[in-house]
């Protein structure tokens, strides 16, 4: 009995952690899984910083934010375009365009510089003249996000932007995005995974391991009960085969 009450004790310490310590673990703020002075963005699957850009260059830009663990920013879908441009415009350099990880690859294919997957489909290009699939005509093009949102092709004669964001996966998206990036709604879909149903798992495995336990212990007391009982019925037997040898002298 001492050592059932002990093990539904346990569990019921349990279960009060877990009521006081899951609503932080499923908690929105999506910042905890970002590097120092890196923002977690709407949607919890990226991580932005912005700085001053001190005149650097497109390659002096990237290398600065490759220096941090991240790159220039990259743009998988609709969901974080919206999600960077929000960024910007919550901090003091609203409106400021700054250069994107977008250039010319090989076979003349637009690619970002952190190796994301790119998608046509997903192309916001100032000018709509810019072909979305072929890049052979902007083989040494830089292009930025603009004030209102847009792609916009940077000429050199107006000088590196003057900031720079940099960009890089949220700790448990950075898995997805080197499988080859997400699509619009994945960013809502892996926050939900990791920010709700991973938690949970583990807690139902520690509940299930718990039950376990008690259980293993409950079958353990059992088996002794039934030694015990078994060894009181033999002594009782060779007690009363005793009693009977001695009636027989």
């Amino acid at each position: 009995k001492a050592g059932e009450k002990s093990c539904h004790g346990n569990l019921m310490i349990y279960l009060l952690l877990l009521t006081l310590i899951f609503p932080y673990t499923i908690s929105s703020d999506a910042n905890r899984y970002c590097p120092p002075s890196f923002h977690a963005s709407d949607n919890g699957a990226r991580c932005y910083s912005i700085a001053n850009a001190s005149g650097s260059s497109f390659e002096g830009q990237r290398d600065y934010c490759r220096q941090r663990g991240a790159d220039l920013p990259s743009i998988a879908g609709a969901n974080e375009h919206s999600s960077l441009l929000s960024f910007r415009d919550t901090t003091e350099h609203r409106r400021a365009a700054f250069y994107l990880g977008l250039e010319c690859g090989r076979d003349n294919v637009w690619q970002w510089t952190d190796g994301s997957s790119f998608d046509p489909s997903a192309v916001k290009f100032a000018n709509n003249n810019v072909d979305r699939v072929n890049c052979s005509r902007h083989m040494h093009s830089r292009f930025v996000l603009d004030d209102n949102g847009n792609w916009e092709e940077w000429e050199e004669e107006r000088g590196p932007p003057t900031i720079v964001v940099c960009a890089m996966p949220t700790l448990f998206m950075a898995a997805a995005d080197a499988d080859g990036g997400a699509d619009d709604d994945s960013g809502n879909d892996n926050n939900w995974v990791t920010s709700i149903l991973i938690p949970a798992i583990v807690a139902i495995g520690l509940i299930g391991f718990i039950l376990f336990c008690c259980w293993k212990q409950r079958a353990k007391r059992h088996r002794v009960n039934e030694m015990i009982r078994t060894l009181m019925a033999k002594t009782k037997k060779y007690e009363e085969e005793e009693k009977e040898r001695e009636a027989n002298i």
